[in-house]
């Protein structure tokens, strides 16, 4: 195998934790809110679970690793940290997931009432995508073991242009809604696209 076919999915919006701890670091605060917040953060949690609608899609594809990057066959990523991520692994699975453009929508409605309620909306849709990257990521252990902690187009130092070769190569756009702009900003803006290592048994 050199590439595996791509694998569209959805999740429920019960197999999606939205952690309070994650969403009140996204918004700068040390503590969850108490008192007149509470309401609020309430409300927009509510509303985010209300307005998701999860999937993603991902594909497995053979890799080949070298101390300066890592070659996938469709493409190669120039990125050190991405190889030392992937050390000893010979597979990888490339997965796109998102919240869905209804939670953008959500977004986009109290930032035009409330910039408060926006805001907390933001961040709990931000707790929210995570979350079901998470799920991905613990769907993936099941299947195969162990494997390597995610790793997104961004980070360390893996252009962030990589991002248009893992959604072509996983067809993100048919198979689970998700594009990209021109200046690399994922569409809709609540999702999150990774690469996660494995080693063949």
């Amino acid at each position: 195998m050199t590439f595996g076919p791509p694998e569209p999915f959805r999740l429920s919006p019960d197999e999606i934790v939205i952690s309070e701890k994650e969403y009140v670091r996204y918004l700068g605060m040390k503590n969850p809110p108490e008192g007149d917040l509470s309401p609020l953060f309430d409300e927009c949690v509510r509303g985010v679970k209300d307005a998701l609608s999860v999937r993603g899609v991902m594909r497995t594809c053979r890799i080949s690793v070298r101390p300066s990057g890592v070659d996938f066959g469709f493409a190669k990523a120039d990125s050190a940290s991405l190889a030392k991520n992937l050390a000893d692994c010979n597979l990888a699975v490339l997965f796109a997931v998102t919240a869905g453009p209804a939670v953008d929508r959500l977004i986009a409605k109290y930032s035009a009432s409330s910039p408060a309620k926006a805001l907390v909306a933001d961040a709990v849709a931000s707790a929210a995508v995570e979350g079901a990257a998470a799920a991905v990521s613990a769907e993936l252990k099941k299947r195969y073991g162990k494997v390597r902690p995610r790793f997104s187009p961004g980070f360390g130092d893996l252009p962030l242009s990589f991002e248009r070769d893992l959604l072509s190569f996983v067809d993100g756009a048919r198979r689970a809604g998700i594009t990209l702009t021109g200046s690399l900003l994922l569409v809709p803006v609540k999702s999150v696209t990774a690469v996660q290592g494995i080693t063949e048994v």
